[in-house]
Formats: structure tokens, sequence, C-alpha cells
């Protein structure tokens, strides 16, 4: 059991990672600078550090601030930006170069079992921070581009279930008036409802494969460890890509 810190300013990520991580580790929480500061000082070096890179207000550094105090005056403790948009370019590359951290977590949908992984990796040694430069950065670019296709499709796969739902349930008003509707109407209703069903049972069940691809990928995202692991994630998230825009059309299409 490794003593970690997570330090951010958003108590619903901190909530995430407590989630991930308390039942495996010891975990401390600080949600600002000088609460982090503190932690630090008061005890033994801390196996690993989560920190993200604004603790107050957008561009403060406090982040980068601790990241180069971890680096100078407790290099024993590994490090791991959490962020919510991916540095680019030059930023990036400066980052990675100021700080050498061992991984960077892209905020947003990642799992519990994502986060996990990535933790064990870090202890362990099998990280983003033991690898070249030019695949950790393509490592945090898959990891954007995984953000943003899981948030696209889970939120896709949400709002359909939700109206498919509605369809098969509908309101008390609504059943009011099938009720005084003629029978040749009412059966015209059953076979919408039935329709909606279907449907929903159908959006149900590509939810399902999505969490399971979601799973997968997140697992080959966090083993990267040279261009051909990220060539092959990313074209496993090509194909996902692609799957599920032609699983949306086909369910569409009835």
């Amino acid at each position: 059991m490794a003593r970690i810190l997570c330090v951010d300013d958003e108590a619903v990520w901190l909530g995430i990672v407590q989630r991930a991580l308390i039942e495996h580790h010891q975990l401390d929480c600080a949600s600002t600078y000088e609460e982090a500061l503190g932690r630090i000082e008061a005890g033994p070096a801390y196996d690993l550090a989560l920190t993200d890179l604004q603790l107050e207000r957008e561009g403060d550094k406090l982040g980068e601030r601790l990241l180069g105090l971890l680096r100078d005056h407790y290099p024993a403790t590994r490090r791991v930006i959490m962020t919510g948009r991916l540095p680019v370019g030059a930023l990036l590359t400066n980052i990675l170069k100021e700080y050498d951290p061992q991984e960077i977590i892209i905020k947003g949908d990642m799992s519990p079992q994502y986060i996990r992984k990535i933790v064990d990796n870090v202890l362990r040694g099998d990280a983003a921070g033991d690898v070249s430069q030019d695949v950790a950065i393509r490592k945090a670019e898959l990891a954007q581009e995984y953000r943003q296709w899981h948030q696209q499709t889970d939120q896709t796969i949400g709002s359909r279930i939700r109206d498919a739902r509605e369809q098969e349930t509908p309101g008390q008003h609504g059943r009011e008036r099938e009720r005084r509707e003629e029978h040749g109407a009412q059966t015209r209703h059953g076979v919408s409802g039935q329709r909606a069903a279907t449907e929903l049972n159908r959006w149900q069940t590509l939810g399902e494969s999505f969490r399971r691809e979601s799973e997968t990928l997140g697992g080959m995202l966090a083993d990267v460890k040279d261009q051909a692991d990220a060539a092959a994630a990313m074209d496993r998230l090509n194909k996902a890509v692609a799957s599920f825009k032609e699983a949306f059309r086909e369910i569409e299409r009835g």
C-alpha cells in the first residue's frame, strides 16, 4: 500500500480519485497549494503525487510550482499530472522536460479502473516517465482523443436511452387520452410501444458494448510504452469510432 497525495481544487475530481484509490492505498487529498505543501512537509515523502496544473484559478501555475518542489526536494516521489485540457506543442514539451512527470491523466470520463491502472503502472515504474518524450506526448494526445470519443459516445447513447424510455412509457396525460381512443388507435399505439421497447433494448445493449470497449481502450492507453503500443491503441480507437457510428446509424434506421 503506497502513500499517495492527490491535489485538485475540484471536489468532484477529488471524489473520483478517492473512489478509485482509497481501498488500495493510503490517500491524502488537498484542494490548495498551501494545504498540499503542509501535507508534504508534515510527514515522510509520498510514494506518488497526483496534481492538477492549476489549483486556484486559470493560469496560476501552482500545480507546476508543486511539481518543481517535488522534483527538487522529494525526487523519490513519483509525479502524475492531472489536467482537464492537454497542453499542446512546445508547452507540453516544456512541461515534460521541466517536471519529468511519470504520467499525464486527462480528466473527464476515465473510469476508476483506468486511474488505478495508471497509478499501479507508475508505482512499479512502468509509466510514461520511463519512456521517450515523443511516446509520452503521443500517449497524452491519445488520452485526449479517447476522452473526446468517450464523452461524445456516452452522451449520445444516454440521450437515446432516455428518449426510448419516454416513448415506451408515456406520461399520465397521454395514458388518459389513450383510454378514450378507439380500439384501432390503441392497437397502433401498442405497435409503437413495442417498437420503442425494441429500440430501448438495442440502445441498452450498445451501451454495454460501449462500456466494455471503453475499459479495453483505457487499459491499452495505460499500457502504452512505445510507438508500436501507441499505434495499436490508435488503431483500436479509430475502429471503435467507426464501429459505434455505424451502430448508431443502424439503430436509427430501425
